[in-house]
């Protein structure tokens, strides 16, 4: 699975049991064990395009 698949799929996981508000882009980044610069290269504009992908 590439990079950009596991963040959605990790992200949406957390979305769906904490909702949008409750889930913060460190807890994302620690889930997936990526860097924020990881995160921001494939979601240049943070935590909302990410919900929307």
């Amino acid at each position: 699975m590439d990079t950009k698949s596991l963040i959605i799929k990790i992200a949406t996981n957390l979305f769906q049991q904490k909702g949008y508000i409750g889930v913060g882009v460190n807890e994302i980044l620690k889930a997936c064990t990526i860097t924020k610069g990881a995160h921001y290269h494939h979601f240049p504009n943070g935590k909302e395009e990410l919900l929307i992908a």
